[in-house]
Protein backbone atom coordinates (compact mmCIF):
# COMPACT_ATOMS: atom_id res chain seq x y z
CA UNK A 1 0.00 0.00 0.00
CA UNK A 2 1.33 3.42 -0.94
CA UNK A 3 0.80 6.69 0.87
CA UNK A 4 0.60 9.99 -0.94
CA UNK A 5 2.56 12.48 1.19
CA UNK A 6 0.48 15.44 0.05
CA UNK A 7 -2.91 14.38 1.37
CA UNK A 8 -2.16 11.05 3.06
CA UNK A 9 -4.51 9.19 0.71
CA UNK A 10 -3.89 5.48 0.41
CA UNK A 11 -3.35 3.82 -2.95
CA UNK A 12 -3.53 0.03 -3.01
CA UNK A 13 -1.14 -1.94 -5.19
CA UNK A 14 1.84 -0.82 -7.17
CA UNK A 15 2.18 2.66 -8.49
CA UNK A 16 4.63 4.77 -10.39
CA UNK A 17 6.07 7.93 -8.91
CA UNK A 18 6.55 10.71 -11.41
CA UNK A 19 7.90 14.16 -10.86
CA UNK A 20 8.02 16.60 -13.71
CA UNK A 21 9.29 20.07 -13.07
CA UNK A 22 7.82 22.92 -15.06
CA UNK A 23 8.90 26.53 -15.08
CA UNK A 24 7.25 29.09 -12.80
CA UNK A 25 5.46 31.51 -15.18
CA UNK A 26 4.76 34.25 -12.60
CA UNK A 27 8.42 34.27 -11.59
CA UNK A 28 9.63 34.27 -15.20
CA UNK A 29 7.16 37.01 -16.19
CA UNK A 30 8.23 39.13 -13.23
CA UNK A 31 11.87 38.79 -14.24
CA UNK A 32 11.02 39.74 -17.83
CA UNK A 33 8.99 42.71 -16.62
CA UNK A 34 11.97 43.95 -14.61
CA UNK A 35 13.99 43.78 -17.83
CA UNK A 36 11.38 45.91 -19.63
CA UNK A 37 9.62 43.13 -21.53
CA UNK A 38 6.20 43.83 -23.02
CA UNK A 39 3.03 42.24 -21.66
CA UNK A 40 2.96 39.98 -24.72
CA UNK A 41 6.50 38.78 -24.01
CA UNK A 42 5.52 38.10 -20.41
CA UNK A 43 2.45 36.13 -21.49
CA UNK A 44 4.69 33.95 -23.62
CA UNK A 45 6.07 32.41 -20.38
CA UNK A 46 2.61 31.15 -19.51
CA UNK A 47 2.02 29.87 -23.02
CA UNK A 48 5.32 28.00 -23.10
CA UNK A 49 4.68 26.26 -19.79
CA UNK A 50 1.11 25.47 -20.90
CA UNK A 51 2.50 23.85 -24.04
CA UNK A 52 5.09 21.89 -22.03
CA UNK A 53 2.37 20.54 -19.73
CA UNK A 54 0.20 19.60 -22.71
CA UNK A 55 3.11 17.79 -24.37
CA UNK A 56 3.82 15.91 -21.15
CA UNK A 57 0.21 14.76 -20.79
CA UNK A 58 0.14 13.64 -24.40
CA UNK A 59 3.05 11.30 -23.68
CA UNK A 60 1.78 10.21 -20.26
CA UNK A 61 0.15 6.94 -21.40
CA UNK A 62 3.43 5.91 -23.02
CA UNK A 63 5.38 6.84 -19.89
CA UNK A 64 3.03 4.88 -17.62
CA UNK A 65 3.33 1.77 -19.78
CA UNK A 66 7.13 1.67 -19.49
Amino acid sequence: MRVCPRDLSFFPGNGKDLHVGFGDPPKMAKELSAQGASEEEQLECYRNVRDEIKAFFETLPEILNE
